[in-house]
């Protein structure tokens, strides 16, 4: 549990969920320095999808700036002398205020847990409606994989979001399902998109 904590933060234009994996090419000399820094204290940092460097408007408690808080796995230096780090998201987080650059932006961030668990039952169908989703992309041509439920956590929240990291979704959706407080309500909003998802497949299959 974090709690106003400062962290690094690298800026970067995509989504990540937690328990989310992603591979970064570092090469601005400034998130090079964050890298190392992480490497000599806990290995963690924030990834933060902004539309500028910084987020400028007033932060507020009732419409938090939240991010994800990352692990890094790995890290290896290429011959370029760009960094390739292998990270995994280890939790959202809410940003509570920007503190001057380290050279590389610094955040006062503090965690930002689910105001509740999602419905094991609706959870269990929406793995299985998912699922025929995959399926139906399969025959349109999709080069993707059926997951399998063992591999998924057992955890409520995290296997929620591993599903949300499963899904072909587009960027504001996957903000949507990012910045909801509670998970029940991440749970709908998700099986609203697997479902549009579903209706299109059948009508290009003919299904419908």
């Amino acid at each position: 549990m974090i709690f106003d904590t400062p962290s690094g933060v690298f800026i970067i234009p995509l989504i990540l969920f937690p328990g989310e994996s992603l591979t970064i090419r570092v090469f601005e000399p400034r998130y090079h320095q964050l890298i190392r820094d992480c490497d000599r204290n806990d290995g963690c940092f924030v990834i933060a999808d902004t539309d500028n460097d910084k987020v400028t408007i007033p932060l507020q408690e009732e419409s938090p700036f939240y991010a994800t808080r990352v692990r890094i796995v790995s890290s290896g230096l290429l011959t370029t002398g760009d960094r390739i780090v292998e990270v995994v998201g280890d939790e959202r987080i809410s940003v509570k205020n920007w503190l001057p650059d380290d050279p590389y932006p610094v955040a006062l961030i503090r965690s930002a847990n689910d105001m509740d668990l999602p419905d094991l039952v609706r959870l269990g169908e929406l793995e299985n409606y998912l699922k025929h989703a995959i399926r139906l992309a399969i025959e349109m041509g999709a080069k993707v994989n059926i997951f399998d439920s063992s591999e998924l956590p057992t955890d409520p929240t995290m296997r929620l979001w591993a599903l949300c990291a499963k899904t072909p979704l587009h960027k504001d959706q996957r903000h949507e399902l990012l910045v909801e407080p509670f998970g029940s309500n991440r749970l709908e909003t998700l099986g609203g998109f697997v479902a549009e998802q579903i209706e299109f497949y059948e009508k290009m299959l003919g299904i419908r």
